[in-house]
């Protein structure tokens, strides 16, 4: 077994970054952790009535990528966006040997 890549105490901040960047998100976002705590999946239901831009949603990716741990050949998180349970836009990073990827 892995020692935990991803604390509770992680996740939280990471949360509380995705409020603060879009406060209309508090009520529609989640996350699952997996691949033994070494990933964390955070999904956002966006509703096309609310403002939301691109640059909103890059920035916030950033964001997170800047606060997560990184694995060398692995991915460590991914935001995505949703709309009607379809992805619409996705970020993704914590590889630290590709650490553009997913911009």
């Amino acid at each position: 077994m892995n020692d935990r890549l991803i604390s509770d105490e992680l996740v939280k901040a990471v949360g509380q970054q995705v409020i603060e960047t879009l406060p209309w998100a508090s009520d529609v976002v989640s996350f699952e952790l997996q691949d033994d705590f070494q990933f964390l999946l955070v999904s956002v239901e966006c509703d096309p009535a609310l403002a939301h831009t691109l640059e909103q949603r890059r920035h916030l990716g950033h964001v997170i990528d800047d606060m997560m741990p990184t694995r060398d050949g692995e991915l460590t998180w991914m935001l995505n966006f949703m709309m009607h349970g379809e992805v619409m836009d996705s970020y993704f990073g914590g590889d630290a040997s590709m650490p553009e990827l997913g911009f």
